[in-house]
């Protein structure tokens, strides 16, 4: 009997081990197919086992280490820490970003280690020795929670954590911020042409690049100029499928010239590589810290909530409310009030959210865009069978197609349908809105004019919510 499973977070894959055969299976969920079944390689008895966020790599506690593998190929080479004491298969988990994997043996030390060379991060011990038993990452990545043989659970605050490293210079790399405000210090791994990179692999980095330049016949000490010659690299390479090279002269770009263009491309390839922390960090990062306008407030609004920090988004919408929503025109409206209806509203700010959504609607009642909207509007005031009716009349309407709408109305459907106990057509929505999901994830920067990385998040919040019910 399988003593530990794992679903992938796509529902692509379903993981089982068993402590008794030392065996890990795979199977096709849809295919309903076995597609890998091997003896653990000498690892002993599988104790655990987990996904990434994106469902490309699969991770298993054994006896002997924690492996883990790239999907479908795990009779390919895994990534091995190997364990120092225990005689119980080990517990490992990957950050959301993919690029940490946090392990422990048996023990009290949980051992956060790189994803892609295996190198020991930082090593956390929990109070009193306790034997560690389960570990998990939050959403964001920001802390990491365990539970103990005691009958305890401990929570590390690792974004504090790693400022403190980071204070002094210890940090593995430097670390994604988005306590108030939003500024430079969310700027993930960006430095201006004339600073001195904190970290080992950024002054190598940038030590590379004045290398590079300096004998080029157009170098002039202009990093803008030369920037923009890596960002068109960039580019062609991301259309040719060559992503890795794609991400280093994009790396090369921001470094030379830490541009909100330049960050919002390299989050867009950090997206499509799976490190959504590093993208969303990025996204940050190209905002206006000292912008009190419209525009960059409603993207910091969607990240602050996408990253966790729902005061921030609350403060933010009531902002926007008191500031733009009594004259806003309908494009307007219908952004606000969509940021507004990302989470139920408040109670002293519903009304005003609502006449937004019917404002942007009676402007032109045959846009998806303000339909969409509007069915958004009557699923948070609780009367779901409107909702329903108003969302399926955005399938049916032509004007304003694409995946971003046809995504957030199946969503919207399916948290709907579940309020109704309508299970069946909730999980053919789900099922319909992960498809189009799927299909955004593969866009490139080519496609960025078609597709803003404040709409992406916006579709990951709700899905959030939708597979939470």
């Amino acid at each position: 009997n399988p003593r530990c499973l794992a679903l992938s977070p796509d529902g692509r894959w379903l993981a089982a081990g068993s402590e008794r055969e030392a065996r890990i299976r795979v199977w096709d969920v849809a295919a309903g197919t076995l597609v890998y079944e091997s003896a653990a390689r000498n690892g002993g008895p599988v104790g655990s086992l987990a996904f990434d966020r994106p469902g490309r790599r699969l991770i298993a506690g054994l006896i002997s280490d924690i492996r883990w593998w790239h999907l479908p190929d795990l009779d390919g080479a895994p990534r091995v820490v190997p364990r120092a004491s225990g005689k119980r298969p080990g517990v490992g988990a990957f950050a959301p970003d993919g690029q940490v994997v946090a392990c422990s043996f048996d023990n009290s030390t949980v051992h956060l280690v790189s994803s892609s060379d295996c190198r020991t991060l930082a090593e956390l011990q929990t109070p009193g020795h306790s034997v560690i038993s389960r570990l998990r990452f939050s959403p964001d990545g920001s802390r990491l929670a365990v539970a103990t043989e005691n009958h305890a659970l401990h929570v590390w605050d690792l974004a504090a954590i790693r400022r403190q490293l980071d204070a002094l210079s210890l940090d593995w790399e430097p670390a994604a911020e988005f306590a108030e405000p939003l500024g430079p210090a969310a700027r993930y791994a960006v430095f201006q042409w004339d600073e001195q990179p904190r970290s080992e692999a950024g002054r190598a980095a940038l030590s590379e690049l004045r290398e590079r330049f300096a004998a080029s016949s157009d170098f002039e000490g202009r990093g803008y100029e030369l920037a923009g010659t890596c960002f068109r690299r960039g580019l062609a390479l991301e259309q040719q499928g060559q992503l890795e090279q794609a991400l280093a002269e994009y790396h090369s770009a921001c470094l030379l010239e830490p541009s909100a263009q330049h960050l919002a491309a390299r989050g867009w390839l950090y997206l499509r590589l799976g490190r959504e922390s590093a993208a969303a960090a990025d996204w940050a990062g190209s905002l206006d810290p000292d912008s009190r306008e419209f525009w960059d407030l409603y993207r910091r609004a969607i990240l602050r909530l996408h990253v966790g920090d729902q005061p921030g988004y609350r403060g933010d919408c009531r902002y926007l409310l008191r500031r733009y929503g009594p004259l806003a025109e309908a494009g307007m409206a219908e952004q606000l009030a969509k940021l507004c209806l990302l989470v139920p509203s408040e109670d002293s700010d519903r009304e005003q959210v609502l006449q937004l959504a019917r404002r942007a609607l009676d402007h032109d009642p045959e846009f998806r865009w303000y339909q969409a909207v509007r069915g958004l509007a009557e699923t948070r005031c609780g009367d779901p069978e409107s909702a329903i009716q108003l969302l399926q009349q955005v399938m049916q309407s032509e004007r304003g197609q694409h995946p971003v709408i046809d995504a957030l109305v199946q969503l919207a459907l399916a948290i709907n349908y579940r309020q109704l106990d309508r299970d069946q057509e909730a999980e053919a929505a789900f099922e319909q809105a992960n498809q189009l999901i799927d299909q955004l994830r593969r866009y490139g920067n080519d496609q960025a004019a078609t597709l803003a990385w404040h709409d992406w998040l916006v579709i990951q919040i709700l899905h959030r919510e939708a597979l939470r019910n």
